[in-house]
């Protein structure tokens, strides 16, 4: 389970796991290079330029509101990999920059850096796993599922680490033991309802293998999501069972069924809201390779924390096929539903919203080479709130080059 002391300022704080997350990373990645140091490391390029047409930018329902607005985007990374006997390492910068055509439209122009690393590696008795990662992006871009807000375009830093330790007892049995942290922080947030919040998380899981096709795990957790600058805290406990099945060479699926616990808790003008809710939490996933192509569709039940400080209950249908029509034409489609039930207490300053959201991609490519592609896509949104009648759409075209580089070998 989680526990967290409770802030003094949430501020300091966030410095202090800022500065944590650093030291983590950069004893990992040195202690790392140290071993590393006879592997052979390999990095993998991968590009994309392209341009997107949308009628609805900002995806509101007022039809006299809608925008019509063009961009041009390129989109750049890195996949560095190594590995020696007993370690294996992945770090991968990214830069993503797009230019919104017109003068007004300039506005929306931004560019978003990201850093992601992870290291593997293995112990007498199990293995550890390290992960961790820093993103400078934007609201507009990365959490319209969670929040449904997307009226500004305002910066965002995100910093993530995980820790997991997984212990073998014998062939059959280990025993997994994890913790996450998560920090969402706007440098601008002025004029919106916009807050930073922490995630702090702890799992424990037991797992048995039966055979080499299937696999039980019990796994219990617990979180805490703060919004320190609101004074909303929600924590949640969590306990499921969950089978995963290799069924066939062409079929296989993922079952989990739990129960979950949250307390939610408001600080308001010298007043604390305080309120339980529970529910059940689940998850059914298939994918498979048929005759038609790639496949995978699932549903679930989970608790997402969101930017303006309110924690939801989230029911989401998620399903992609793809396929190669020819050598050289691929096609693919994928789309999700979800329905947000907002279960945060109810004050003056919030009044929680349920909203339903979806969202539909398609997509053509050609192959154009041994690593180019012409890729165009067609994105459909819609996104509803239960205290609005009319619901907000949007549909997007894409067109642009993807480039999927061979590794290419560094050092060894």
């Amino acid at each position: 389970m989680c526990v967290k002391a409770g802030l003094s300022a949430g501020s300091a704080r966030g410095v202090t796991h800022r500065r944590l997350l650093c030291e983590i990373v950069v004893v990992a990645c040195c202690g790392g290079m140290v071993e590393v140091s006879a592997a052979e490391w390999s990095a993998t390029p991968q590009f994309w330029i392209g341009a997107e047409s949308n009628d609805n930018f900002t995806l509101v329902s007022d039809q006299d509101k809608k925008w019509l607005i063009q961009n041009g985007s390129v989109d750049t990374r890195v996949a560095l990999q190594a590995a020696d006997a007993t370690t294996q390492y992945r770090l991968t910068p990214r830069i993503k920059a797009v230019d919104y055509f017109g003068s007004a439209d300039s506005l929306w122009d931004y560019t978003g850096a990201f850093l992601d690393g992870d290291v593997s590696k293995e112990a007498s008795n199990g293995r550890w796993d390290l992960s961790a990662g820093y993103s400078r992006d934007t609201r507009l871009t990365t959490q319209l599922e969670q929040t449904g807000f997307i009226t500004a375009r305002k910066p965002q830093d995100e910093y993530q680490a995980s820790l997991n330790r997984t212990f073998v007892f014998s062939p059959r049995d280990s025993f997994r033991l994890g913790g996450q942290y998560t920090e969402i922080t706007y440098p601008d947030k002025v004029l919106t309802p916009l807050y930073g919040y922490q995630v702090e998380g702890a799992n424990l899981s037991l797992i048995r293998e039966f055979g080499e096709v299937s696999q039980a795990s019990l796994q219990v957790s617990g979180s805490r999501v703060e919004a320190s600058q609101v004074g909303n805290t929600t924590d949640t406990y969590q306990a499921q069972m969950q089978w995963v099945s290799q069924w066939s060479e062409d079929l296989g699926y993922i079952l989990s069924l739990g129960k979950r616990q949250s307390e939610y808790r408001t600080e308001f003008r010298d007043q604390t809201f305080e309120s339980t809710n529970g529910g059940t939490v689940f998850q059914l996933k298939a994918h498979g390779d048929v005759k038609y192509g790639l496949w995978s569709i699932g549903v679930n039940r989970s608790v997402t924390p969101t930017t303006n400080g309110l924690v939801s209950e989230q029911d989401q249908l998620i399903f992609s096929l793809s396929r190669d029509l020819t050598e050289s034409l691929t096609t693919r489609i994928e789309g999700t539903a979800s329905r947000y039930q907002a279960g945060q207490q109810e004050t003056e300053q919030f009044v929680a919203q349920n909203r339903e959201y979806q969202q539909i991609y398609a997509e053509l490519g050609w192959r154009i080479g041994r690593n180019w592609r012409l890729v165009t896509g067609y994105t459909f949104k819609r996104q509803q709130f239960d205290a609005q009648p009319e619901d907000a759409r949007s549909n997007a075209i894409t067109a642009g080059f993807s480039y999927q580089g061979d590794p290419y070998t560094l050092s060894r």
